[in-house]
């Protein structure tokens, strides 16, 4: 394994809650000029990637957003089951 990949992992592991009911929640800061590529046009993107996953998606708004952020951030969360399959390390990565 890459130390890239290696390395996501263990930051993966940093940035996610396990609930009881076996579900995964990762909440990733993304600058605001990348949220389109995470959309895509239409929704199309986002669309396919909960489809092929089975993953929650939300791109939190503007006003929803927690303080925290700088006004060139967006925070997208995403919840999935613990058992993650491939489609979801490749969104995650």
């Amino acid at each position: 394994m890459s130390p890239t990949i290696e390395a996501l992992i263990l930051l993966h592991s940093k940035v996610s809650t396990l609930a009881e009911n076996h579900q995964l929640t990762t909440r990733l800061v993304v600058p605001s000029n990348k949220v389109g590529c995470i959309i895509g046009e239409g929704g199309k993107v986002i669309t396919e990637m909960r489809r092929r996953t089975g993953a929650e998606i939300r791109v939190y708004s503007k006003a929803d957003k927690p303080k925290y952020l700088s006004f060139d951030e967006e925070l997208v969360q995403v919840i999935y089951l613990a058992i993650p399959t491939p489609e979801i390390h490749i969104l995650l990565l």
